[in-house]
């Protein structure tokens, strides 16, 4: 059994919030033998999905036939547990998968195979054609929708000497009552988001406000990985990439090219609010921290870094960090990190400027580990949340919903 060593007594001197989160009771999208690994690893953490209709789509990897494919579960807005399981790839190997709605309950995957990326439309009911995005040696694709309701891709692919960052604006007709089998991906052409890169650019993230496109990544042009940003309004080039992590330099040359920073992702209201998480080891004793920055002119610019777990996390490392954000503009934040001797999934709440003390999310079963969380704002206000579960018998993808309330 867990012991959660840190009481509620133990408040942040000068934090005055109150909201917090009612989770449902979490229930299994899939629950496999010891064996089998499951992942839900993913540029951007987009591997959840929910249309306006209410369905929740979920992809993930795992290894249940001897290798890694990409699955996915549906559930309908009013049903009590995932009914409709599909192996979305055959053949290779295949990783980190994304998805994102499209319009008539069909949802969009893509996925990493071969040293290539792909995509299809899927349903409930069926799957669409396998179409391939990328031209050369790619990994790590993420996907966001534009305002007019259709999907971009972005991903890291190798041009010349080193992987850069590119991105597509994909074209799906979907129309009342086509059979998914038909819906092909049509695509406009591949554009690299900076042309001029002597480093490997890694792990986009891409996200979509009324003002233009606005996208993330992992740099080592500097020597040290840190996270750049790039904000391209609507019909013009992204500007040059600044960084957005602020970061420690080193004491002397012997100690490296200074502290690093990794698992960038971007989220937006579809407005002039988008915000960032990311992992940070700016305070290197301590592993790596959650850190955020939020923009409210549609992420041409944010504002200063902050610091998103409690001082009762900051000498454990944390790990998988995922965001929300809701119509209201609070934001939700989640983790994975082991300051309770074992892994759980934490979260905070940022509202007026200021991050909640940590909270433990769905912790409703304390044995085994909990890791690897996704979240997903709905258009109702509330938040879904989908992780790994570890037991000592079997590995389980667990879902629930919280709906934001006062204390």
């Amino acid at each position: 059994m867990k012991t959660h060593v840190f009481a509620a007594a133990f408040a942040l001197p000068g934090l005055s919030w109150s909201a917090t989160c009612n989770f449902t009771p979490p229930i299994d999208v899939y629950s496999a033998a010891k064996s089998v690994h499951l992942h839900l690893e993913s540029a951007g953490r987009r591997s959840m999905a929910v249309n306006e209709e209410g369905t929740v789509a979920i992809v993930w990897e795992d290894d249940r036939g001897g290798k890694p494919r990409i699955q996915a579960a549906f559930k309908g807005g009013r049903d009590d547990k995932f009914k409709q399981l599909q192996t979305v790839t055959q053949g290779e190997a295949a990783y980190e998968a994304v998805i994102v709605p499209l319009e008539e309950f069909t949802f969009l995957v893509a996925w990493e195979q071969n040293q290539a990326i792909f995509a299809r439309v899927v349903n409930e009911i069926g799957q669409g054609p396998i179409a391939r995005l990328s031209e050369k040696p790619a990994r790590q694709v993420s996907l966001s929708l534009a305002q007019d309701g259709q999907p971009i891709a972005v991903w890291s692919e190798k041009r010349q000497n080193h992987y850069q960052i590119v991105y597509r604006q994909l074209h799906i007709k979907t129309e009342e009552n086509v059979d998914t089998r038909n819906l092909k991906i049509n695509a406009d052409p591949l554009k690299i988001v900076e042309t001029k890169v002597d480093a490997d650019q890694n792990y986009a993230t891409i996200a979509v406000s009324r003002a233009g496109m606005t996208v993330a990544w992992e740099d080592r042009r500097s020597g040290s990985t840190r996270i750049h940003i790039s904000h391209a309004p609507h019909g013009k080039a992204f500007a040059p990439s600044t960084t957005l992590n602020k970061f420690r330099p080193p004491p002397s040359a012997k100690f490296g090219k200074g502290t690093g920073a990794m698992r960038v992702v971007l989220t937006s209201d579809g407005e002039q609010r988008v915000a960032a998480v990311w992992l940070d080891k700016r305070d290197f004793e301590g592993g790596y921290d959650v850190y955020a920055a939020v923009s409210n002119n549609g992420g041409a610019k944010f504002g200063d870094n902050e610091l998103v777990q409690d001082l009762f996390g900051n000498n454990t490392p944390q790990w998988h960090p995922t965001l929300a954000l809701l119509e209201d503009g609070s934001l939700m934040a989640a983790w994975d990190d082991s300051r309770d001797a074992s892994s759980d999934v934490w979260y905070s709440w940022r509202e007026q400027g200021q991050w909640s003390d940590d909270k433990l999310l769905a912790d409703h079963d304390p044995a085994g580990n909990q890791a690897q969380p996704i979240l997903t704002a709905d258009n109702e206000g509330r938040v879904h949340v989908v992780f790994i579960d570890q037991q000592e018998s079997n590995n389980r993808l667990r879902y629930t919903m919280c709906t934001p309330t006062g204390e």
